[in-house]
């Protein structure tokens, strides 16, 4: 039996020319250098765009009031939503623009909403939302970004939650493209918490809630099986 080892392999083989790998690794450098510089001037473009429709301060919204009436009258209809909702009754329960500042006012999963937004009307076409929004602000920016208007959303059911779907913006200074619209509309941050004690209850035994003349419409399931 021979005790001949074969030889190593040599260490240059396969390897390629010094200069073709800097050259690629020069390439990969200029190409993700080049990207990142352009995502920068492409990022303060957008910034600076935005500043034609945002502000630099927040819209001033005061504190919602609520009148005895107006909550006594929203607890009365609250009342008949979770009677509906434990019983198992389908029932059909209005609620007008001052009822539902009142219910952002006082209402487990609304905080975000206080200080920072008011309901002016109710339509077919949804929620008009008077509202301030601070802006994400960018790295190489001090300045901060307000988006200051009137927010027009379409109140959904989700599974676990309410959603507030935007429809429209008109801003308190210039108009914001459609493109900044569809965008921040994608969001998605216009939502009850889905794990607020009153969504964790109730959420599976609701059924719709829309706009409908003057109110949001909130309707609840009826059971396969109510009790007494």
């Amino acid at each position: 039996m021979s005790s001949t080892t074969p030889p190593s392999p040599s260490l240059g083989t396969g390897r390629g020319s010094p200069t073709s790998g800097c050259l690629i690794l020069v390439t990969i450098i200029f190409v993700f250098g080049g990207l990142i510089v352009w995502f920068a001037i492409a990022g303060s473009k957008q910034y600076s765009e935005m500043g034609k429709f945002t502000s630099p301060q927040a819209l001033e919204i005061q504190p919602l009031t609520v009148t005895p009436e107006t909550q006594a009258e929203v607890e009365a209809k609250l009342g008949r939503l979770r009677e509906a909702m434990i019983s198992g009754e389908a029932v059909r329960v209005g609620f007008d623009a001052a009822e539902v500042n009142a219910l952002m006012a006082a209402s487990e999963g609304a905080e975000q909403f206080r200080g920072t937004a008011y309901v002016k009307s109710i339509s077919d076409a949804g929620m008009l939302v008077t509202m301030t929004q601070q802006l994400r602000r960018m790295p190489f920016s001090k300045n901060e970004r307000f988006l200051n208007g009137d927010f027009l959303f379409r109140p959904e059911l989700r599974a676990r939650t309410i959603a507030f779907a935007l429809q429209d913006l008109k801003t308190e200074v210039g108009t914001p493209p459609d493109m900044f619209i569809k965008n921040y509309a994608t969001l998605d941050f216009f939502k009850i918490d889905p794990d607020s004690e009153e969504m964790l209850s109730y959420a599976a035994k609701l059924d719709a809630i829309y706009t409908e003349g003057d109110e949001v419409i909130v309707e609840t399931k009826e059971a396969e099986n109510p009790t007494d």
